[in-house]
């Protein structure tokens, strides 16, 4: 669909914009595959909420399901490039986000294994002039619990610039410890910076080398490696998305310095690999991880594992007593974080969280009484947001701090899908307020407060 083109109610019951005007269309890879032994009925859930997803501008990329090293599901949907309309490779390479520090878990318990070192090793005996190193452990940055900052959370963390590895252990170094050593669990980038470090000094090779001796090459995963240079985007990567401005586009996800993450967000792999590293991990067969379970998911029967960054979204899940793996590789930025659990349910026949989107109603106008200036009830989030209407009288919701902007989806029966989180937004017309809320009950929402 074009930038800017308006959709009409002889377009939608043509059937040409079906799949997004009742949400049960959008676009397919050419390389969909044949399910293996799923039954007819979870094939056509699953391929009706990924193709709703699709068709709504929510979801580009890969989902796999596999049980006991079978493949059940191998399709793709949207495309890996909208700019210039690139359909997806079997092979497309994605960055992976936070799914690297799984990775370098991988790594680290197979260093451990082979006595290189000990997760209970302290910091100063790598690097004494890190502060509090003495108080720190390898097993405690792996755990969140090391107080080393969380490189997001600096002025310059955001991944608008980009700088070196050693310039960002400086950076770390020069700030206080955002708490305690061991006292709480704070999600930490800078930590997994440190411990790539560590990793680099203990093997004497460049934290690429290390993955691609540890982790890479004995699975066979021949599309993952390191992000050198995130101005670059090879031939057969994926390009990230976010949801655009007008219903149903894509528009390029903001630049990120994927290499300003080294250890917890630096790498990139095919979707396959993706499946491959965990089908492996989560079954205990890499080295270490009999030792030391902990570092991948301990024994709970059921576990996941996601990761985000400007332009991609990845979920993984394992439900231990079936043997079943989903996997989720997103070049979009939407994200609905169970979105792979839920995938698991329908696969299994459980009763899903959401057996679908929510059915839209791009007939209706855009509501003049949502325009205005809005804050976010979590402080997490943006403070100043806007609600404005484009050229094709859509609501559109500005985040005035970042630049970032999306379309609203009309629901029918009222409110607006938030796409960027899957959320259900609606009015209170007393209050002025927006109510934003999961697709599920229980789930993680927020409340945007009228402030002009």
């Amino acid at each position: 669909m074009s930038k800017g083109m308006r959709i009409s109610r002889r377009q939608c019951l043509s059937g040409a914009l079906a799949g997004l005007c009742a949400v049960a269309g959008g676009t397919r890879g050419a390389f969909a595959t044949p399910a293996g032994a799923l039954p007819p009925d979870r094939i056509g859930a699953i391929d009706r909420l990924l193709t709703q997803a699709a068709g709504a501008g929510m979801f580009d990329g890969s989902l796999k399901i596999e049980q006991g090293g079978r493949l059940l599901f191998d399709r793709s949907y949207g495309l890996a490039d909208h700019r210039l309309g690139t359909p997806f490779a079997p092979d497309a390479v994605f960055r992976i986000a936070s799914l690297s520090k799984n990775m370098t878990d991988a790594a680290l318990a197979a260093m451990a294994a082979r006595g290189e070192l000990r997760l209970s090793d302290r910091l100063d005996r790598y690097l004494p002039r890190f502060p509090s190193a003495d108080r720190i452990t390898l097993e405690a940055i792996t755990q969140h619990r090391s107080g080393i900052p969380h490189t997001n959370d600096q002025p310059w963390g955001d991944g608008a610039t980009s700088f070196s590895h050693d310039e960002l252990l400086d950076r770390l170094a020069g700030l206080p410890l955002a708490f305690e050593p061991g006292a709480r669990r704070s999600y930490s980038n800078g930590g997994y910076a440190v411990l790539a470090r560590v990793m680099e000094m203990v093997r004497g090779q460049p934290y690429a080398e290390l993955m691609r001796d540890l982790v890479f090459a004995p699975l066979g995963m021949h599309r993952s490696g390191a992000i050198a240079d995130s101005r670059l985007t090879p031939e057969g990567w994926a390009r990230g998305h976010a949801p655009g401005t007008e219903i149903g586009t894509r528009q390029p996800a903001r630049f990120y310095a994927a290499e300003t993450r080294p250890g917890g967000g630096s790498l990139h792999a095919s979707a396959h690999d993706v499946l491959r590293f965990f089908g492996a991990a989560w079954r205990r067969r890499l080295p270490g991880a009999e030792a030391f379970p902990s570092l991948f998911g301990g024994d709970r029967p059921r576990i996941g594992a996601d990761g985000r960054a400007p332009g991609f979204y990845l979920d993984v899940y394992h439900v231990r007593e079936a043997d079943l793996i989903v996997s989720s590789v997103a070049n979009n930025y939407a994200a609905e974080f169970r979105w792979a659990e839920n995938i698991a349910r329908l696969a299994l026949g459980e009763a899903p969280l959401y057996p679908a989107l929510p059915e839209l109603d791009l007939e209706r106008p855009a509501d003049p009484e949502w325009l205005g200036r809005y804050r976010n009830s979590d402080p997490r989030f943006s403070q100043d947001l806007e609600i404005s209407r484009n050229g094709s009288d859509q609501l559109v919701l500005h985040d005035r701090a970042t630049g970032d902007a999306r379309a609203l989806l009309p629901l029918r029966g009222g409110g607006q899908l938030d796409p960027l989180y899957f959320w259900a937004c609606r009015r209170d017309p007393a209050a002025g307020s927006i109510g934003c809320g999961a697709l599920y009950e229980g789930g993680f929402g927020a409340t945007l407060l009228r402030v002009a």
